[in-house]
C-alpha cells in the first residue's frame, strides 16, 4: 500500500527502497497452505482468521484465470457489509492494487477481507430522516447516553465491536434512506470529520472512501458499497467517543505548497501521513477542494 502511495507521489526510487528495508523488518510471513481452496470454501473462512496463505492462493488463481471485474462482481458484494473491516485496510490495500493494476496486491487484499471479515450490524432497522450527511450526525446522539472517551481495544476492530455492544448503540438511527447516499456526500463527510477532529481513527475514513472509489470504478454496480462506506464512517467516529462540532471552512490556503508536503511525507517513512497525502493530493487534484490541502499540510506539520 504505501510504496504504491510513494509511486504516486513520485518519490525517489532511494526513498522506496529505504521504505521497503524499513518495513521488511515488520513484516509477517503466512505459513504455507499447499491445500487448494473451492469458492465455497473460500466463503466458509470468512472472518475465521485462518489459512490465510490458501485464500491468497485461492484469489491469485482466479484472477490469472478470469477478469479482475468479474471476481469483483462476485465477491464485493458478498464481503461489503464488512467493509470497515481491520480499520479499511483490506478495502485500501485492494484499492492500491487496483491502481496499480497489481494482481498479486489485489488477491491480496480480497484474502484480507475473507480473513479478517467483521460484519457490523446496524444498530436499528428505522432509517435516518435527515436530509444531509452532516444533519445525521449532528442530531445522532442527542439524549443518548454514549461515551465521552475512546470506546477501548487493543485494535479499531475491538473498539468497532465495543461500539455494536454498546447498549446505547441500539437506541441510534443512521441507517440511510434507499437514494440518500451519494460517494461524493461521503468522501465530503470523511474529509471534513478528519478536518474538524484530527483524528487518527478518522483518518481512515478518508484513505477508506477513495478505496471505495477505486474499487466502485470496476464494478457494474458500485452503490452496493455505499451505505457500507457510511456505516463504517460513523462507526469509526463512535468508537472515538467524540461530539459533533460544526465543522469550520478554512479561510487561507496552508503555507506549505504540494512540493513541500510531498516531500516532507515522503522523507517521513511513516505509512499513514505518506498514504494519507497521496489521497489528499489525488482528490485535490480532482476536485480542487482546500479542505485536503490542508489535512496534508496538517499531517506533515
Amino acid at each position: 500500500m504505501v510504496v504504491s502511495a510513494l509511486r504516486q507521489l513520485q518519490a525517489s526510487g532511494s526513498v522506496q527502497a529505504q521504505y521497503e528495508t524499513r518495513v521488511q523488518k515488520k513484516v509477517q510471513y503466512a505459513e504455507l497452505d499447499s491445500k487448494p481452496l473451492s469458492q465455497a470454501d473460500a466463503l466458509a473462512l470468512r472472518g475465521q482468521k485462518r489459512r490465510y496463505a490458501a485464500i491468497f492462493t485461492y484469489f491469485d488463481t482466479a484472477l490469472s484465470q478470469q477478469p479482475v471485474s468479474q471476481v469483483l462482481e462476485h465477491w464485493v458484494p458478498i464481503l461489503a457489509p464488512a467493509l470497515s473491516t481491520a480499520a479499511y485496510h483490506p478495502v485500501i490495500r485492494l484499492g492500491h492494487g487496483l491502481a496499480d493494476d497489481n494482481r498479486s496486491e489485489i488477491a491480496a487484499g480480497l484474502a484480507y477481507w475473507v480473513w479478517a471479515y467483521q460484519r457490523l450490524p446496524w444498530p436499528s432497522t428505522s432509517e435516518n430522516k435527515q436530509a444531509d450527511l452532516p444533519g445525521v450526525l449532528r442530531h445522532l446522539l442527542t439524549g443518548t447516553d454514549w461515551p465521552e472517551q475512546r470506546l477501548g481495544g487493543a485494535t479499531f476492530s475491538e473498539s468497532f465491536l465495543n461500539v455494536i455492544q454498546h447498549p446505547a448503540y441500539a437506541t441510534l438511527v443512521f441507517k440511510p434512506r434507499r437514494n440518500q447516499l451519494s460517494l461524493a456526500d461521503i468522501e465530503q463527510a470523511a474529509i471534513q470529520l478528519h478536518w474538524t477532529y484530527n483524528n487518527f481513527a478518522l483518518l481512515h475514513g478518508v484513505t477508506g472512501t477513495q478505496a471505495v472509489r477505486r474499487l466502485g470504478e470496476h464494478l457494474s454496480r458500485p452503490d452496493v458499497l455505499l451505505p457500507f462506506a457510511w456505516q463504517a464512517l460513523v462507526v469509526t467516529w463512535l468508537s472515538q467517543g467524540l461530539r459533533w462540532r460544526e465543522p469550520e471552512t478554512p479561510m487561507n490556503n496552508p503555507d506549505q505548497g504540494w512540493d513541500k508536503i510531498i516531500q516532507h511525507a515522503c522523507d517521513s517513512l511513516d505509512d499513514h501521513k505518506i498514504k494519507l497525502v497521496a489521497c489528499c493530493n489525488e482528490y485535490f487534484q480532482r476536485t480542487g477542494n482546500r479542505l485536503y490541502w490542508q489535512v496534508a499540510a496538517t499531517a506533515v506539520a
